[in-house]
């Protein structure tokens, strides 16, 4: 009689089909000591890189200073499109069909009615220009890249000069001034410039802490900037100017300068 098995000839709890023997029904043994310090150290340097990227991210990418207790400061910035002073621009997107990117304008609906009957991308762009052309609107084809091989975008961009009140002749200038803005958000190329101050805290029998902190008092102290002007030979002054931010109420007095 097989004791290992039950009325219906299937194992009795404890026992296993092929091999009833004990160290069969024993836990699992632990991994060793070497192989289990060796994950913990790859999880913490996992932890660690994160904590990196986050740390770059909120660091400054470069300062410059303007007197004793202020200074300009840049960094990167990821900002909602609508923050963007593109009113009036258009962006049909052709590829790629997935693009979430389409800041759609009152000629999207014409656009998409000429793309459905194309019979290639490359088509549709052509056909899409003439009837901007003849609707009056200033054009734009697009096609841009990012940083790493699968961000693309083509498509057309495009201004209603009537409706934003610009002159014809000064049309297509501003449809290439909103189009590099509208880009550089695209790709994550917006960066925050700020007037900061330094904060000195003191307490009794405790080292005396600095920190900076953003100047809030007007609301030109910061601005949004959409290029570096890295390798350009522009300085942070030269960025805030660009962009109309006002730093000569901080300039050093004669007795600071040398």
């Amino acid at each position: 009689m097989d004791r290992t098995r039950g009325r219906h000839g299937r194992p009795k709890r404890g026992h296993l089909r092929h091999d009833t023997g004990p160290r069969d029904r024993r836990r699992p043994r632990p991994l060793p000591a070497t192989r289990r310090r060796r994950y913990r150290v790859a999880a913490n340097n996992e932890t660690r890189h994160d904590r990196e990227r986050e740390k770059q991210l909120m660091e400054y990418l470069e300062t410059e200073t303007l007197d004793d207790r202020h200074r300009l400061a840049l960094r990167y910035f990821d900002m909602p499109v609508e923050w963007l002073d593109v009113d009036g621009l258009g962006v049909y997107v052709t590829g790629p069909r997935d693009s979430k990117h389409l800041h759609r304008g009152d000629a999207t609906a014409a656009l998409e009615h000429i793309e459905y009957y194309a019979p290639d991308s490359d088509s549709a762009l052509v056909a899409m220009a003439k009837h901007l052309s003849r609707a009056g609107y200033a054009h734009r084809v697009i096609n841009t890249r990012g940083y790493s091989q699968g961000e693309w975008l083509t498509g057309i961009a495009y201004l209603d000069a009537t409706a934003t009140g610009t002159p014809w002749e000064y049309a297509h200038g501003t449809l290439d001034a909103y189009l590099d803005e509208w880009t550089a958000w695209l790709w994550g190329d917006t960066y925050l410039l700020d007037i900061e101050q330094r904060v000195t805290y003191t307490a009794p029998g405790y080292d005396d802490i600095e920190q900076w902190h953003t100047v809030y008092e007007e609301d030109t102290s910061r601005v949004i900037a959409t290029r570096k002007h890295y390798g350009a030979g522009y300085t942070l002054r030269d960025i805030a100017a660009h962009y109309g931010l006002d730093v000569s109420a901080y300039a050093p007095r004669e007795s600071e300068t040398v």
